[in-house]
């Protein structure tokens, strides 16, 4: 199980998304990625991950069931497998499982930095979210409040299309990043 879905997100490639923010980082123009995927797709793209706040966890990290307490990488339980088919955790002998935060689950102290970044940033870019998962959907709206621009791409429409500084819907943000990052690669004139 965890074999086929383990090399599954391996093969997965950071995008043009996630090569903008990498790029903009790069340029001393963003301060904080967050987000709700679990990929590491991010960091793989060059982020420092003590700049991505991941909401909902991060699929490559193993953690006890009941304790929380990290455990080693999944190499290191595939390797394993024969002497301990059922992964234990280290510290309390209970379960393992991805440090991921199932349905129903709180997120702790994650939610409370992305408020407190939010609270800070000077521009909120929403990308790629239908804006229907809480609580995470609230935070767009804390910048609005504040007066914050918030920059929302999107495929399909969210109930703050209206309401957000500039609204592009309806393309891939595939082809809006990577459109940025030609322009970005553009020399500009002085």
């Amino acid at each position: 199980h965890r074999r086929v879905h383990g090399d599954a997100l391996q093969k997965c490639e950071p995008h043009s998304a996630h090569h903008l923010f990498t790029e903009l980082h790069q340029r001393g123009q963003l301060e904080r990625v967050i987000t709700q995927n679990i990929d590491g797709l991010h960091q793989r793209a060059g982020l420092p991950p003590s700049l991505v706040l991941e909401l909902h966890g991060a699929m490559a990290q193993i953690i006890g069931d009941t304790c929380q307490h990290p455990q080693p990488s999944w190499e290191t339980v595939i390797a394993n497998m024969e002497e301990m088919p059922i992964p234990r955790c280290s510290e309390c002998g209970g379960f393992t499982r991805p440090a991921t935060v199932l349905f129903g689950e709180p997120l702790g102290s994650a939610l409370q930095e992305a408020v407190k970044a939010v609270e800070e940033c000077d521009l909120l870019v929403v990308m790629g979210s239908s804006l229907v998962v809480a609580p995470a959907n609230t935070l767009p709206e804390r910048c609005l409040e504040k007066g914050v621009p918030v920059v929302l791409l999107n495929q399909g429409d969210t109930g703050l299309d209206s309401l957000v500084d500039v609204h592009l819907s309806h393309l891939p943000c595939g082809q809006l990043c990577r459109a940025a990052l030609l322009r970005l690669a553009k020399p500009t004139e002085n």
